[in-house]
């Protein structure tokens, strides 16, 4: 699963960002978490309030830090929508592996 976490590096993008970690680690989740500072990325995801969380690419929250379970439940769905959208993928779910990346502005 690609969570991604827009913003700067600002309390409120470090605080979701510390929150996605969480919530997908309680999941049992294989993750990779992308942070997004570049300008022109954000805009491309349709960001239009800081800070925000993409899952696969698709902007989930913005202009806010959600609560773990409402961030859960985001988790949730979009590992669905993803498990189903394809066929005879082996769950995601139980490894807790992390991956790290980033997108720093240009």
């Amino acid at each position: 699963m690609k969570i991604q976490i827009v913003g700067t590096n600002c309390s409120s993008s470090s605080a979701l960002t510390k929150a996605a970690e969480e919530a997908a680690q309680s999941l049992g989740l294989d993750y990779e978490l992308e942070k997004v500072t570049n300008l022109e990325h954000m805009v491309g995801l349709g960001v239009t309030a800081l800070p925000a969380l993409a899952v696969h690419g698709v902007v989930q929250v913005q202009g806010r830090v959600p609560g773990m379970e409402e961030l859960r439940e985001i988790l949730t769905s979009a590992l669905t929508a993803s498990l189903s959208s394809r066929r005879d993928v082996p769950n995601q779910a139980g490894s807790a592996e992390a991956k790290m990346t980033m997108v720093a502005a240009g």
